[in-house]
């Protein structure tokens, strides 16, 4: 056996450790920002590498500066944020549509609470990142299949009741005012936007 078959693997084996032990740090440092984030906002990244237990390079390696780091949190969250929503309005043509809608209004307002610490930390970027965690603009997609199924027949257009939506419920997350009034202006909100009457209890 050759000395490059002996080596070959060996090496391959140590780029694939090195890459996974990069990708833990990665993961390590953003978990520790979202969770030092919560109670102290003006965090360092000398202080963000002493929480993580990382040297100060390792951080930097990941990280230019404390917004790069932001920028990959709020990433890193819109990608589950944004689908969970999704998956929630694929309930949509499964029950009445205005039922449909405080269902989706009082979500919107659950999960931004229970990240409400890093979405106003990065409340002036969040409309942009939010947008770029799911392309192909599935809310215009779905409005225009409800349209299509006669469940609304608003004169506005999908693609801006798609964005007005969106504009809806980013106001609702960034609105730390109490749960029930905040879910209540959005469901109202929506509902009107859409043409619907408020569902009956």
């Amino acid at each position: 056996m050759s000395h490059f078959e002996t080596t070959y693997p060996a090496a391959m084996r140590d780029a694939q450790t090195g890459r996974a032990d990069s990708r833990h740090n990665r993961e390590h440092i953003l978990d520790t920002a979202a969770a030092v984030w919560e109670s102290e906002r003006d965090l360092t990244m000398h202080g963000l590498a002493e929480r993580s237990g990382l040297a100060r390079q390792t951080v930097y390696r990941h990280f230019a500066d404390r917004d790069a780091v932001i920028d990959a949190l709020i990433t890193r969250e819109a990608a589950t944020f944004v689908p969970e929503l999704l998956e929630g309005m694929a309930e949509l043509d499964r029950r009445p549509l205005a039922e449909s809608v405080v269902a989706f209004a009082t979500a919107v307002v659950d999960r931004a609470r229970a990240r409400h610490a890093l979405i106003s930390l990065v409340s002036e970027r969040l409309a942009n990142v939010a947008r770029d965690a799911v392309s192909d603009e599935p809310l215009a997609r779905l409005l225009a299949d409800l349209r299509a199924s006669g469940h609304h027949d608003s004169p506005v257009p999908d693609a801006w009741l798609a964005a007005a939506i969106r504009a809806l419920c980013l106001t609702a997350a960034l609105d730390d005012g109490p749960r029930e009034g905040v879910v209540h202006g959005l469901s109202t909100s929506l509902l009107q936007l859409l043409g619907l009457e408020r569902p009956r209890p």
